[in-house]
């Protein structure tokens, strides 16, 4: 998929709050080994509970990436992104990034639809 357009991504980190991440302006979207990296391990994809109409695209919905072995690490809770996450999912724990998906797709949120998100549910902790 070919974006011409500003995408961004926002991390949120359990220690150092949250900030946006600017996309690869090519793709739109941070490539497997950004996520991986910015997670700290594989990635898992889980539903958030905020509707598709946030990310304000047609089509797209608004997941978050999270470290698939996360739990089994230890690593530390992620109070903020538990708030974010599904009905269900279980808590957070360690970095998550907030992003869409459209069909099989992950890519960045416009950035419209990022800082709204940032305002709304992250507050004034959020670097940008």
């Amino acid at each position: 998929m070919t974006m011409t357009m500003k995408r961004q991504v926002i991390v949120i980190d359990p220690d150092a709050g949250a900030g946006l991440i600017n996309c690869d302006p090519k793709t739109g979207t941070l490539a497997l080994g950004e996520l991986q990296k910015l997670v700290g391990g594989p990635i898992e994809t889980v539903p958030t509970m905020l509707s598709d109409g946030w990310a304000r695209e047609d089509g797209a919905r608004v997941v978050m990436i999270v470290n698939e072995e996360g739990r089994l690490l230890g690593l530390p809770h992620n109070g903020i992104a538990s708030l974010i996450a599904a009905f269900g999912v279980g808590p957070i724990v360690g970095p998550a990034v907030i992003m869409a998906g459209l069909g099989d797709e992950l890519i960045g949120l416009l950035p419209g639809a990022a800082k709204r998100i940032k305002a709304e549910w992250l507050g004034e902790g959020v670097k940008e």
